[in-house]
């Protein structure tokens, strides 16, 4: 599981391989900007954001089905910021 950014997204021709399109999932916002995406088995699982707020990285996620991996990637992200992770 990675948090990744959109570069795997926006620079891939054919990404349908790594995206469902199904109704839930919502990757680019009303003004054309990816969010920033979560790899699982190299498919797109999810988008997340982060904001610092003191000592912490709050890491809020929209998964599309449950990734017990999460807590672990969110508290490397927040441990590379040298951060106290919390996941909403």
């Amino acid at each position: 599981l990675d948090l990744a950014d959109d570069t795997l997204v926006i620079f891939t021709s054919d990404n349908g391989g790594y995206i469902d399109y199904g109704p839930r999932f919502q990757h680019i916002s009303s003004n054309g900007i990816f969010y920033p995406v979560i790899l699982a088995d190299g498919k797109v699982a999810g988008t997340w954001k982060r904001t610092f707020r003191g000592p912490r990285a709050i890491i809020e996620t929209t998964a599309l089905g449950k990734l017990p991996e999460l807590e672990e990637a969110a508290a490397s992200f927040a441990s590379f910021w040298e951060k106290t992770p919390e996941l909403s």
